[in-house]
This record gives C-alpha cells, sequence and structure tokens, in this order.
C-alpha cells in the first residue's frame, strides 16, 4: 500500500482552498442589531436612534440623548431547518444564549445643541445554521465526484483503495448518503460614538466599531451501502480486502478568527417635531481571517486490515473580506400616540472582495472575484416599524417587518428572508425601562453536496430572535 506515501507527498504541494461565496456573503449581510426596541419595530430605526441603539443603525441619534443611559440586554437565536433531501424529510434545530451589549451614552452640557458621546461592547452578528439530511442517491457518488474532479480536492478515493490506478471507481450510485453540517460562532465589537447639533435640528455623527469574532463549521458527509449492491465487487482487484465495502466518510472542520474595523457616519434632520430624516453610510469593512482547515477521510470494508489508514490533512490560510458600502434612508412620523418608520437599505455585493494575505494563490483570488462579479447582485432592503404609546400603562407596543434579499443573481423571491417582529416596552420607573422584542424569519435554499445538482437539498428555513434589554437614565 505505497499509494499513502505517494499521494500524501502530492497533497501537501496542492493547495487547497475551502472558501466559497457563502463564506463572502456571511460576513457582508447585515447582523439583526443589538436593541430589543429596535427589532420590535423591524429596525426601521435608522432616522430614530435616540438610545443605545444609535451605536448599530445612525449615531446622529446620540444627539438626543439629553440624560446618561446605561443599558445592558441578552438575546437567543434559534435557527430552524427542515431538508428535503431524494424524498425524506428532516428536522433539526440549532439555539444560542448570548450577552448582546453592555453600553453607556454621557451627553456633555453645551451653551446650545447638543454633543454626546458613548461607548458599547455590541453582540450584532450570529452564524447558527444546522443542515441534517439523509436518503438513497440513484444519481451519483461522492466517490465517484472526487476521481472525476481531483482539482476539487487530491485523489482520496485512490488513496482509500476505493478504485484501481487509472480507473473509476465502481461506486457511482444508489448509495446511502448522510451528511450533518453545523455552523456557530458571532462577531462582537466594541463601538465609539459620538454626535453634535451641527446646525439647528441638524444633527451628524459617526462610530468606529473594531470588531472580533469566530466561526467553525463542521460538515460530516457518510456514504454506506445499506443495500449491499457492491457487496462481492473488489473495488480494487490488487486488494482482497476491498471486497465487502461498506462505507465512505469524509468531514471537514473549518474554523475562523475573524477581525475588522468599520467606519459608519449618519445624519439626522428634525423637522419641527413634526418628522425626522436619516442619512447612514457604512464604509467597506476589510475582515482579516485566519483560517484553519481540517479534513479526514476513511473507508470501511467487511475484512478490512490492521495497516489500513484513514486520510488527514490541515492547512492555514490568511486573507480577507472586504464588503459593500451600505447606504441607509430613513424617515419617522410622530402621529395619533405612534411613531411610524421606514428604512431603506442599499448594497452592492458585486463590490465584494477577497484579498491574499498568505497562503492563497493570485489564480484563485481573481477567479474568486471574478466570480462575486458575475454571480452576485446589488440589492435594496425595506424595514418598516410601528410603535404605539399606552401613556396611562407605562408601556410602548411595537411591531414591524423588514426583508434581507438575496444577493445572487436570478435568485426567486422565496430565498429573500423575511421577518415579522413584535415587542414592547415598560416603564419599570421614571427612569428605567424593561424591552423586548421579538423576530421570526423565514425564507428558502438549495445546497449541493458536491457539484451541481447531482446531490441536491432543498431546505425551509425559520429564524427566531428573541431580545431582552433594560436602560436607566440619569
Amino acid at each position: 500500500m505505497k499509494r499513502y506515501i505517494v499521494l500524501l507527498l502530492a497533497f501537501i504541494t496542492f493547495q487547497l482552498n475551502a472558501q466559497t461565496l457563502s463564506d463572502a456573503l456571511r460576513l457582508s449581510y447585515s447582523g439583526l442589531g443589538f436593541s430589543p426596541r429596535s427589532i420590535g419595530m423591524g429596525n426601521a430605526f435608522g432616522s430614530i436612534s435616540d438610545d443605545f441603539s444609535a451605536f448599530y443603525f445612525n449615531a446622529a441619534g446620540l444627539g438626543f440623548v439629553k440624560k446618561h443611559e446605561f443599558s445592558a440586554g441578552i438575546d437567543s437565536y434559534t435557527f430552524t431547518n427542515e431538508v428535503n433531501f431524494y424524498g425524506n424529510k428532516t428536522n433539526s434545530d440549532y439555539n444560542n444564549l448570548n450577552l448582546s451589549n453592555f453600553s453607556y451614552i454621557v451627553p456633555i452640557p453645551t451653551v446650545q445643541g447638543s454633543l454626546s458621546f458613548g461607548i458599547s461592547y455590541n453582540f450584532h452578528k450570529d452564524f447558527t445554521e444546522v443542515n441534517k439530511h439523509s436518503g438513497i442517491n440513484t444519481n451519483s457518488t461522492y466517490t465517484n465526484y472526487l476521481v472525476k474532479n481531483p482539482l476539487d480536492s487530491t485523489d482520496i478515493p485512490y488513496y482509500l483503495v476505493l478504485r484501481p490506478a487509472k480507473q473509476s471507481t465502481p461506486l457511482t450510485k444508489d448509495l446511502l448518503q448522510t451528511v450533518d453540517i453545523t455552523k456557530n460562532g458571532n462577531l462582537k465589537s466594541l463601538s465609539f460614538a459620538g454626535a453634535i447639533e451641527v446646525d439647528k435640528d441638524l444633527f451628524f455623527g459617526i462610530d468606529f466599531d473594531f470588531t472580533w469574532g469566530s466561526f467553525e463549521s463542521k460538515n460530516s458527509f457518510l456514504e454506506s451501502d445499506i443495500n449491499n449492491i457492491y457487496g462481492n465487487i473488489y473495488l480494487d482487484p490488487n486488494y482482497s480486502f476491498t471486497k465487502g465495502f461498506q462505507f465512505f466518510q469524509f468531514d471537514k472542520k473549518i474554523k475562523w478568527d475573524i477581525y475588522g474595523e468599520t467606519f459608519k457616519f449618519g445624519f439626522i434632520y428634525q423637522l419641527k417635531n413634526i418628522a425626522r430624516i436619516g442619512l447612514n453610510f457604512v464604509y467597506p469593512t476589510s475582515y482579516k481571517i485566519t483560517e484553519n482547515y481540517n479534513e479526514f477521510a476513511t473507508a470501511q470494508f467487511k475484512n478490512q486490515p490492521n495497516n489500513y489508514q484513514p486520510w488527514q490533512y490541515s492547512e492555514e490560510v490568511k486573507y480577507s473580506f472586504k464588503t459593500p458600502t451600505k447606504v441607509t434612508l430613513s424617515a419617522s412620523t410622530f402621529k395619533f400616540n405612534t411613531l411610524f418608520s421606514i428604512d431603506l437599505n442599499y448594497s452592492d455585493y458585486t463590490k465584494i472582495e477577497i484579498e491574499n494575505i498568505r497562503g492563497l494563490s493570485s489564480t484563485f483570488v481573481d477567479k474568486f472575484n471574478k466570480n462575486i462579479t458575475n454571480n452576485f447582485r446589488s440589492v435594496y432592503d425595506f424595514n418598516i416599524g410601528i410603535e404605539h404609546h399606552l401613556y396611562d400603562y407605562g408601556l410602548r407596543l411595537r411591531t414591524g417587518f423588514f426583508t434581507q434579499n438575496s444577493a445572487y443573481k436570478n435568485d426567486p423571491s422565496s430565498f429573500n428572508k423575511k421577518f415579522i417582529t413584535f415587542g414592547f416596552g415598560y416603564s419599570l420607573s421614571n427612569y428605567t425601562t424593561l424591552d423586548i422584542g421579538y423576530a421570526y424569519g423565514w425564507w428558502k435554499e438549495i445546497g449541493d453536496n458536491y457539484g451541481i445538482e447531482l446531490s441536491r437539498n432543498t431546505q425551509n428555513i425559520s429564524y427566531k430572535v428573541l431580545k431582552m434589554g433594560i436602560s436607566t437614565r440619569f
């Protein structure tokens, strides 16, 4: 079994890139903020932002804060996925509980106008995902795909004696494919912001975010011959033990350490206590990533020898993803004891760019960035929200709706993320308020375990977010 040594040396010189277009979007899509009040109003908060949510939506809103404010909160995320794979439906979910924010805002006394500064620790993006499914693939096998596409990985089937030299593998279809994918991680930031009333009723604010976090993806792929279709076939006639194939397993693990810096600035104009108009800009963030990639592959035969060795490989690369500029135009008005608000957001995802730091070839970088331009588009999203005040009860009732449209060209509308939200605020005293916000999102996705439409699954996804926070002003 000398092929073990030969293939190992060959693979060391082979650059394996685990980065995908979905990785670029993972960092470029907006998070759901960290304010229970804002999420209860559908995150339509760009022209309001008159509390600690200004760190996320529009720093100019800090100019409306006239007293010291301290706030803290927690949130819970639940990702649920119903996956359909060759007629089999599998339901799974994943839960996270996090400390969402600590914020402190300080207004500075001025002769006229206003001046405020603040600092905030924020949990603003969650990477939780899960995808579990299984079914008998009557069209293809991952083993055969790896043989025909050696550039996607090294020739692991040859290393594991699942095919003879210079020949294809007999494993071509009718194996049970079982997939278990879990993704988790988050982004946190330390924000420094300030706002000033530059002219009567015109507020300007800036915000600097120092962001860090992690992401981990675990992908386990199992191909098993549960119906003993290949039980009497020698996968490689040169080795007698290759009769009695049972399964092939291929596991991948990706771990990111993430660091980035973001600059935001915005304006809010208050029109005679009738309405507010807001404009906010988020400059591109260059997220620096240290990626550790590991893979493990093995096969099982009925009479497997003791010296049979699994496939193992690991590498570390460093690169960065540059996110697009984001612009938000917003407006709000207060009538009939009710606050109405709307935001319009623009993002051009074709401007995403990967940049090599260490370990990626220039050919891969150029091809990746070209794929971004060819596959992504610019999108408009909107947020609408309502907050009704019941002054006699110290209660504020909220509801809202918002979208996060798919960045892929030609995606159907069912792939766009849609969220409906609810929430309330209750005054515990003249200074302290308890806020709770809830969002329910839903959308569809498709996934290819390998190739295109060779091992495809369809997904019905729902996403639930519960945020709770308390704030006090003094």
